[in-house]
């Protein structure tokens, strides 16, 4: 079996463990997300979950609070992607709940709708009976992602007011 390695890939990789070497974490950890997003991208699930991973423990390692957020909803979405919804849904739980402490509501209305949509995958995965109580979840997500959409638009229009 051949183990393919494209260059594109390569020079990722590369990159990363050049940064690695250099101790520079932080550039290291977007090496990890930009990987882990090819990987992905390529249908390689479980290669994102890993490299994602380890942007998410070299993020806490550094505190950086909105890369640790961000790396969670990354996780998450790989767990829910290989139908570990409910190890997906911590995940994203944590994105909210950081996002909120930054006081950042576009990441927190993104964290509700990834709830939103990890609960509608859920859901789908049930039989029906058992299916009722994520729909209801994914309801509420919507819901209250919708109310940070409509605060963001009221806070941009309140921008565009003061620069006029």
């Amino acid at each position: 079996m051949s183990k393919y390695v494209s260059p594109e890939l390569r020079k990722m990789l590369h990159a990363k463990e050049k940064a690695q070497k250099r101790g520079n974490t932080s550039e290291e950890a977007k090496f990890c997300n930009v990987i882990g997003e090819f990987y992905k991208k390529e249908g390689n699930v479980c290669g994102a979950l890993k490299e994602h991973e380890m942007e998410l423990q070299l993020c806490e390692s550094i505190g950086d609070r909105m890369g640790v957020a961000i790396a969670n909803r990354r996780v998450g979405e790989c767990k829910s992607e290989l139908g570990r919804f409910e190890d997906g849904l911590r995940h994203h739980k944590l994105y909210l709940r950081i996002a909120k402490s930054l006081g950042n509501l576009l990441e927190e209305q993104r964290a509700l709708a990834t709830i939103a949509r990890n609960c509608y995958l859920y859901a789908q995965s049930l039989p029906q009976p058992g299916s009722d109580r994520q729909l209801e979840y994914f309801k509420d997500a919507i819901l209250e992602s919708l109310k940070c959409v409509d605060k963001l638009e009221a806070n941009k229009k309140a921008s565009e007011r003061d620069t006029q």
